[in-house]
Order: C-alpha cells, then structure tokens, then sequence
C-alpha cells in the first residue's frame, strides 16, 4: 500500500491526528478507522501514534493511503488513448479536444475523456479512480487536470478556492474590441443563471440579476478586421461562462451557434483551455502547463504577452 507523508504547519497546532485527515486530507469516518487498525498504520514522527493525539508544528505524519479500485459501473474504458500532457503519482493532466465530454452522460457513455483515461490507465495496469478538477464543455479544447486519489483531489480543489489553481483560456471572438480592452485586462462581473428549457435545444445559461456570481478577465491580444483573440481566465466557475459573458458584451465567440451566428458545417465555438499553473498537492512545486494549438496562433508565450 502507498503511503504519504506531511509536515504539520502552525495552523494545526494542537490539533489532534484525526481533526487533521478529516479536515485536511478529507478522509471519511469509515476510511479512518480502517487505518487505525493496520499494525503500520499512521505514524507520527516514526512511530505510530494514536488518532487522539495532538500534532505541533513541524510534526510528520505518515499516512498509508486508502485505494479505492475504479468503479467500472460508473466509467467505463472508451478505447481511445489520450494525450497525456503530464503524469506523477497524484496528478494527471490530459488534453479533451473538442467534441468529446468531460465525463459520462447519457449518450456519451463511450465517448469521455475520463474514459479515455482510464483506457489509458489500464494499459499500464493500473486500476484507480481518478477525480476531474474542473470540467470542459463538449465543444471546448483544452488542458483537463485528474487527481489520482481523492487526497490529492481534496488539495487541488483547495486550491482553486483561495486562486492558485489557475487556467487560461483564448477565444477567437467576433467584432472589434474597445480600444482599453487591447491594451489592458478587463474585468465583467454579470450574475448567470438558466433560460427555461426549450426542448431540442439543449442546456442556455442567461445573464440574470437572479443568477449566480460569475467574474471573468479578459484582453484582447490581436485584434484583426471582423474578429479578435482574446486571452481569458474566471473567477468563477459557471456553466458556459465565457461564451455567455462574450455574447453578452456583443462580442461571442466565432463558430458558436448557441449564444452567437455559427459557422456553416462548423458546431463549435473557438474556445481553448491552454494553459494551466497550479502546486503539485504534496511537494508544492509548482506546474504550468501550456498547449500549442496553431487554430488559436499560439506560438510563444512570454510572461503575459501571446504571439
């Protein structure tokens, strides 16, 4: 069985060992007890310890981690190989292109990128369940990052709450921009809730003053006659964010037929997930990821400027 280990900080001074896996390593009740029953099981400094006892600053735990197999009822293998962009013992990040969904749903039960990542690891053996940190659209491209358990999930999410989890996206836009959006980032902050279903036209998110908080940043950084790409990032994370926000603004996304004109023979809105920087949950290296997709003229990048 794989074990982690942890320094405790200043925050869990005093604290005992099962306030800190409940509440830090989000382990459950049932998950808990089974640990404290394994002869090596958690250990404090070396030797193990009971869960009652209380951590101080600089303590190390060591935690044997609870394996849970994948569920094959829930996802299944889709045989499709995906590109891995990065993989270590806890996290593993994919490229979704556009087209296939996130996770199985009905009708797309073999066509999911989480599908494909467990073909993928089943070919090297490996029988794990892995947790999504976001999600893309169906017609969104872009970076999908996978915690490997749900400790090292726990982490991630924990980042995207206090914003070191951070992704990127660029859209190719329709119009020209105000001039202040080429030269600086805009903030537009515009409540999203649902239009009243319309049957045969799927899911529509409206702006709302009854809708939920949505934020989103955004610069334009090339602006050409009839269109313009666009560098964007969200403070918030609500179901087709930037194509409503961009459509609300009068400028929607190229190709989006849903919120904006469409192009014919084309059912995709001109959106990429690109880039991506978060901590590795243990080790707290940081990682940025980045996917060159010539259709968004991404060529190099260096610090906040896109060329």
């Amino acid at each position: 069985m794989r074990r982690i280990s942890v320094q405790i900080d200043t925050g869990w001074q005093d604290q005992t060992v099962e306030q800190y896996l409940k509440k830090e390593l989000q382990l459950t009740a049932a998950q808990i007890r089974s640990l404290k029953f394994l002869s090596d099981g958690i250990r404090k400094n070396g030797m193990v310890c009971k869960v009652i006892d209380r951590l101080q600053k600089g303590d190390w735990l060591d935690i044997p981690l609870p394996e849970k197999k994948a569920d094959a009822r829930k996802v299944e293998p889709s045989g499709v190989m995906p590109e891995i962009l990065y993989s270590d013992r806890d996290v593993i990040c994919v490229w979704k292109p556009s087209g296939r969904v996130t996770h199985p749903v009905a009708g797309h039960r073999a066509d999911n990128v989480t599908g494909d990542l467990m073909t993928y690891l089943q070919s090297q053996g490996l029988q794990e369940t892995v947790h999504s940190i976001g999600r893309l659209d169906k017609d969104t491209a872009g970076i999908l990052v996978f915690a490997r358990h749900r400790i090292a999930a726990a982490r991630l999410w924990q980042q995207r709450e206090d914003g070191r989890f951070i992704k990127e996206y660029l859209a190719w836009c329709e119009g020209v921009f105000p001039e202040e959006a080429q030269w600086q980032e805009l903030e537009l902050s515009a409540a999203l809730g649902k239009v009243p279903e319309v049957p045969g036209q799927g899911q529509r998110m409206q702006v709302t003053p009854t809708g939920s908080l949505a934020v989103t940043c955004y610069q334009v950084i090339c602006q050409e006659k009839e269109r313009a790409l666009v560098r964007l990032h969200l403070k918030t994370g609500r179901t087709h964010q930037i194509r409503v926000h961009m459509a609300y603004i009068g400028h929607p996304l190229v190709g989006d037929s849903l919120y904006g004109h469409g192009i014919p023979h084309q059912d995709a809105a001109m959106l990429c997930a690109w880039k991506v920087r978060f901590y590795q949950p243990f080790t707290k290296e940081e990682i940025v990821l980045e996917y060159r997709d010539p259709v968004y003229s991404v060529q190099k990048v260096e610090g906040d400027q896109v060329s």
